[in-house]
């Protein structure tokens, strides 16, 4: 579930039908949900909603990626995934430009190497960022309109084809990067003069009669308060919001930012100019993976100022975060610890800690049942990989098996039912396990054959 930015709407997806949907409901819990079938592959995640509330984009199961426009209900495809791999390394994710006008989302090209895209919603149209000769990811718009965040590496090649054992001990290494968007405005990395005023000229100054230097000053205010509304290439008006970007020598004003490369990721962004991401400790990939997508623990969350271009570590040993959308606060997560605080100067772990270990969750097993063997059944029909099902008539599978659920006991019942089912399907590497217990059976250690060698 996400909230949606002006605090009043909570979208999530339901499999109340049938049928994965859209769900639209007031944050109060007061109201009927609005319900949107969104006609694609079957499973949705990962849902963004706009800053104006108005419109998310999401994820499905055929790693495409789409937007819904929730007073209308029309949902249109931004763009598909060439290759398919593992749903742990998967690699769909999208941000919205402040104006809620442009999407940023990375797309693998053939070679399996990340891009960053923008698309327009005005134009149905998408626009590439970076080349294709580097690894690129997590982009995210500064809230002024004027940059654009992300993650890039130019040694994940070899560490990202994750097939190949032979990448198993090889790991990658990330920097941070920004786009200036629009053509008129400065580098904001460009270096500052370490030249100090010289006593002639500030003699000049004090010299000069105090209504002319006052007219001056006052000059220089109205200029500093136009200036941010005009676009110096036409001189037409622009609102203060709206994001536009030059496509005209785009990839020529990318930027390094002065950071040294380390293992990042989870970029976001604060108030305009202020950063944040995660550093983790190194992993080789082969560990990465046999951990079957769990999120590393132990990272540093970094702070980098974009005006002072200052860095520094805010948080130490959590496992990920979220700020909020007025940018003023954050929720962060650790092992065993949540927590919701301000997002200002150092955070120590604990601060503004939830009570989480009070919270009780009415719950009927039977029920939770049916509905998991159902949904077990859907996941198979939606993500295997075999159109065919090998030959497997799955309609008539789920009829064959359902007869067994008024009669499960327990939930080791329940996976066997599906293992059952299952097992119809005829292939390897499809396991079933896990679930909720009663108890646990006590484990009892023995020993194993061996030799001591003195």
């Amino acid at each position: 579930p996400v909230w949606s930015p002006d605090g009043r709407l909570i979208a999530y997806f339901s499999g109340e039908s049938g049928e994965y949907e859209l769900h639209v409901r007031p944050q109060d819990g007061k109201g009927e949900a609005r319900k949107y079938k969104l006609g694609g592959a079957g499973f949705y995640d990962s849902p963004v909603w706009s800053p104006d509330s108005q419109k998310i984009v999401f994820a499905d199961n055929s790693w495409s990626l789409y937007w819904i426009d929730l007073k209308t209900g029309a949902v249109k495809k931004i763009a598909s995934e060439y290759l398919l791999g593992p749903a742990r390394i998967r690699s769909v994710y999208a941000s919205w430009s402040p104006d809620s006008r442009w999407i940023a989302y990375t797309l693998n090209t053939q070679t399996y190497i990340q891009k960053v895209f923008v698309y327009s919603l005005e134009k149905d149209k998408s626009f590439a960022v970076t080349d294709g000769l580097s690894e690129v990811a997590e982009p995210v718009f500064d809230p002024s309109g004027k940059y654009l965040y992300f993650i890039s590496s130019t040694d994940a090649g070899p560490v990202k084809q994750w097939f190949d054992m032979s990448n198993a001990d090889l790991r990658a290494t990330y920097s941070l990067y920004l786009v200036v968007l629009r053509k008129d405005l400065p580098n904001p990395l460009a270096r500052e003069s370490d030249e100090e005023k010289g006593k002639a000229e500030e003699k000049a100054v004090a010299e000069k009669p105090g209504s002319e230097v006052a007219a001056e000053k006052a000059k220089e205010a109205v200029a500093t308060k136009v200036k941010p509304q005009v676009a110096a290439r036409t001189g037409e008006e622009v609102k203060k919001e709206e994001t536009i970007i030059d496509f005209d020598g785009l990839n020529q004003r990318i930027l390094a930012l002065p950071l040294p490369a380390g293992n990042y990721r989870n970029l976001q962004v604060g108030e305009s100019g202020h950063i944040y991401y995660l550093e983790f400790p190194y992993m080789p990939l082969g560990i990465s993976l046999a951990q079957m997508g769990e999120r590393p623990t132990g990272a540093k969350l970094h702070h980098f100022d974009l005006k002072t271009r200052k860095d520094e570590v805010v948080m130490e040993g959590i496992n990920n975060y979220i700020i909020s959308a007025d940018k003023k606060k954050i929720l962060y997560a650790a092992r065993d610890t949540w927590g919701i605080t301000n997002l200002a100067g150092k955070i120590q772990m604990g601060q503004g800690k939830i009570n989480v270990e009070s919270i009780e969750v009415k719950i009927n097993p039977p029920l939770e049942w049916r509905q998991i063997f159902y949904e077990a059944w859907r996941i198979n029909r939606d993500y295997f990989y075999a159109t065919n099902m090998h030959g497997c008539d799955w309609e008539a599978m789920k009829k064959k098996y359902e007869i067994f659920l008024p009669h499960l006991a327990c939930r080791s019942d329940l996976n066997r039912v599906i293992q059952w089912m299952c097992s119809e399907l005829a292939v390897g590497h499809h396991r079933v396990g896990g679930g909720d217990s009663p108890f646990e059976p006590k484990r009892v250690q023995v020993g194993l054959l061996g030799a001591d060698y003195e």
